[in-house]
């Protein structure tokens, strides 16, 4: 099932491919109007949001978990001593690697064939994705107030749109000759009909 950050990652890739999207083509869509939202947009172009995922041997991959667990607990800033303090594991076989991402955002990149650490960086994707959903705070904020503040702001967005549209319409519909007008000039309102009758 597709979340929310799966959707939102895809838009960015799309825009990124296609010539025809300019890169001010999401202009007012989530990308435009937070902070956090550009930041989870572009977390694979930059290093310091989310850290480049490097390539290791290619082949099937030979390391156990357990060997897993040790190569991560010798790497201080991980912080890993046991199980509970790895919050996943990527395997990337296509890549010849497996991420271990400590409870404390960092990322160790292993190669799953050698053991041998590719890589050792801080992960601030989902910290920034934890602000945008909510979750940072609390799970229940996710659900009580961030998903009914993005309904009333989706309900105001198209009632908006309807608001700007509207006097377009109207003067379409003067200009067509189709419908009634109504003119009201100070307490006074004239209806007058436009076109053939």
């Amino acid at each position: 099932m597709l979340n929310e950050r799966d959707v939102w990652n895809s838009l960015a890739e799309i825009e990124s491919k296609n010539p025809l999207l300019g890169s001010n083509s999401m202009r007012g869509s989530r990308f435009d109007r937070d902070p956090d939202g550009n930041f989870a947009a572009f977390k694979k172009e930059s290093s310091w949001i989310q850290p480049p995922t490097t390539r290791g041997a290619s082949g099937e991959p030979t390391l156990g978990f357990s060997q897993i667990l040790q190569v991560s607990t010798t790497i201080p800033q991980a912080e890993i001593r046991t199980w509970d303090d790895i919050s996943r594991l990527d395997i990337r076989p296509d890549k010849g690697l497996v991420k271990v991402h400590a409870k404390n955002h960092w990322e160790i990149q292993i190669d799953h064939r050698s053991g041998q650490v590719l890589q050792v960086a801080y992960r601030r994707s989902d910290i920034i994705e934890s602000l945008h959903d909510g979750s940072f705070f609390h799970e229940k904020i996710k659900l009580w107030v961030f998903l009914p503040s993005a309904l009333i702001l989706f309900v105001l967005w198209v009632t908006g749109i309807y608001l700007f549209a509207k006097p377009f319409m109207v003067k379409w519909q003067r200009k067509s000759g189709r419908g009634k007008v109504a003119a009201i000039t100070g307490r006074r309102a004239f209806i007058f009909t436009i076109g053939d009758q």
